[in-house]
């Protein structure tokens, strides 16, 4: 059996207190972080457009803009 002093007991008793209560706090900040934004982590993309009065077929997406005259830019939404 192990024979602990009284300092390395309290020292062992707060050390462990302490990492549940980092643990615990972690949750609680993931868990609020969640109920804060969890409508926007699972919301589909087309939604999130649709909700900011985007309609997706506005969005044109360059693949490569060398390829594109300098006179069609102007037209392009990003």
């Amino acid at each position: 059996m192990i024979n602990f002093s009284d300092m390395e007991a309290k020292f062992y008793l707060i050390f462990y207190l302490f990492l549940l209560y980092l643990i615990f706090s972690i949750i609680y900040v993931l868990i609020a972080l969640y109920l804060l934004y969890g409508d926007v982590i699972n919301t589909p993309i087309n939604n999130v457009a649709a909700n900011n009065g985007i309609e997706m077929n506005e969005i044109f997406v360059v693949q490569n803009p060398a390829f594109v005259e300098p006179a069609h830019f102007e037209e392009i939404v990003l």
